[in-house]
């Protein structure tokens, strides 16, 4: 008969549930100390109702303790409390190492008042009071019903089944057969275990690796390292829903690019008696997705090219996944020109552009190479803005040049080769590694109508040369001194002339002054013959002059 049949009967409730709790009660059922005091006792519930309602109540029990025992993994149903210990089933240790074996009891109630501090524990083999397990070196308080117990050097002899036994100083005295622990010994321990198993993430991931291993020995838990060391780790001690342990650590790091590809271990050491150890380890590769890193260009034929030569570029760049377009750009100076696309691109050299970057994309973003700059070789020229200007009494002339490699620059004044000197100062200046700017100050003393100046500029693929106009300055002084004199010439007679028409002018208004004057003392009509005899007196003056 079972719970079952119980509420199937047509017999009382209480009494057929007594029998089968009864009948429970005496099974090696394991439960732990703490459910024992959750009796289930069907009489003493059902005889203080009616008989149609204590089928309804008992139906209503049986099942809310079954449920509740059930999701807890344990059946729970005695009458009273009985000797019972929970202990895992099977516990598995490293030869020469130690185990701890999770342990706890119960006894009858009547026995409670017997349990001391006299009382020991022992683990013996199956029927027998023959000691299997070697002497506990460390055992829980049995008064408080822990039987906890820790072994150390455990090897063969050991392997097998053993049950607990309680040996008080007075009549309590009990073997726990209701369960049998059986013990294995191992050479080699389990690998440990890794959580997630695989790892595939983008760049920038939060990521949280877990290792654990079984710890069968609480003293002495196995050790646990991460490799490479990508972050701190934290070890905690965890509990298994048997009491046994697990060590556990958790890796915390931020995922890089530079992680892809790496194997990252877990490695658990453990003890063994005499100091020695043994390791085990599980491991990953790291699987990360993330943007092109590292482009760069790379110039083929390397090395110097001559000018007006053909050349490859090729964008080289590391990306997962792969990219899916790349793009080609001239530095210009002050702007960037797109010339091309591709993952390689052909170009002929000029003097004129020697910078280029490529720009490789894929899904999770762009990535960008640094400048490259391809070394074109070519002859030396010499730029436009080489020129001459006189300053006082010296003339000052300065020549920029250009060429791949480096030229040589050098001043000839009427052919012959110019050096720094006392009347000469000559000053050079490297730009880059290809440019040269040279400045020479000359006194007008050194120049005549037949002087010449050059600038000359060479390296091995060619040379080149300009020749500075220097009469030029000379005639340009000339016409700015002859325009300075007839400007000051022209100056001159109009202020000459300007002062006479003054003249003049001021000695018309004193006669006509006078004349007005003379009429208003004596009028007469003979006045008007007389002014216009002054008139043309003062009309013939004005012509002789």
């Amino acid at each position: 008969m079972n719970i079952f049949s119980i509420m199937a009967t047509d017999r009382p409730m209480n009494e057929a549930a007594h029998r089968e709790s009864s009948r429970l009660s005496r099974l090696p059922i394991p439960c732990p100390r703490e459910k024992l005091h959750l009796v289930f006792d069907v009489k003493e519930k059902l005889t203080t109702i009616g008989p149609q309602s204590r089928n309804m109540a008992g139906i209503q029990t049986i099942f809310t303790l079954l449920v509740i025992c059930l999701m807890k993994g344990f059946l729970c149903i005695q009458t009273k409390r009985e000797f019972n210990i929970i202990i895992p089933e099977t516990v598995e240790v490293l030869t020469g190492s130690c185990l701890t074996i999770p342990c706890s009891f119960d006894i009858r109630k009547e026995y409670d008042g017997k349990l001391n501090r006299n009382c020991k524990g022992t683990w013996v083999a199956p029927g027998t009071k023959t000691t299997k397990l070697p002497p506990v070196d460390k055992i829980g308080n049995l008064t408080e019903k822990n039987c906890t117990s820790t072994f150390l050097n455990m090897n063969s002899d050991h392997a097998g089944e053993s049950q607990f036994r309680l040996d008080c100083d007075n009549e309590l005295k009990w073997t726990f057969t209701n369960l049998t622990l059986t013990v294995k010994l191992i050479d080699r321990p389990p690998s440990p275990t890794l959580s997630p198993s695989a790892l595939t993430v983008k760049e920038g991931t939060s990521v949280s690796l877990t290792c654990s291993a079984p710890a069968s020995c609480l003293s002495h838990p196995p050790t646990l390292t991460w490799t490479p060391k990508l972050a701190d780790s934290q070890e905690t001690l965890k509990e298994n829903q048997d009491q046994t342990k697990v060590q556990i650590s958790v890796l915390n790091f931020t995922a890089s690019h530079l992680h892809h590809g790496k194997r990252i271990t877990c490695t658990a050491v453990y003890w063994k008696h005499g100091g020695s150890g043994v390791s085990v380890n599980s491991s990953l590769t790291a699987n990360i997705r993330y943007s092109p890193k590292d482009t760069r260009v790379s110039v083929s034929p390397s090395g110097p090219v001559p000018v007006h030569r053909s050349v490859s570029l090729t964008c080289i760049s590391d990306a997962r996944p792969k990219v899916k377009n790349y793009s080609w750009y001239r530095d210009d100076g002050e702007q960037e020109s797109l010339i091309g696309h591709g993952r390689v691109l052909n170009i002929t050299t000029s003097i004129s552009y020697r910078d280029y970057f490529c720009k490789a994309e894929n899904e999770l973003g762009p990535g960008s190479s640094n400048i490259t700059h391809i070394n074109v070789l070519f002859p030396p020229w010499i730029r436009p803005l080489s020129k001459c200007t006189k300053a006082g009494n010296q003339i000052n002339c300065s020549c920029e040049t250009d060429g791949n490699p480096a030229p040589n620059l050098i001043w000839l004044l009427n052919g012959k080769t110019v050096n720094q000197s006392e009347t000469t100062k000559i000053n050079t200046d490297s730009l880059n590694k290809t440019y040269l700017r040279s400045s020479i100050i000359l006194s007008l003393s050194q120049i005549n109508d037949c002087t010449t100046l050059i600038c000359s500029s060479s390296n091995y693929l060619g040379s080149t040369k300009h020749q500075f106009s220097l009469n030029d300055l000379k005639i340009q002084d000339e016409v700015s001194l002859l325009l300075i004199l007839r400007v000051t010439v022209v100056s001159l007679i109009s202020v000459f002339v300007l002062l006479i028409v003054i003249r003049f002018l001021y000695k018309r208004h004193k006669l006509k002054n006078q004349m007005i004057s003379e009429i208003n003392t004596n009028p007469h009509p003979l006045v008007d013959r007389n002014e216009e005899a002054a008139e043309d007196k003062l009309d013939f003056n004005t012509s002789e002059l």
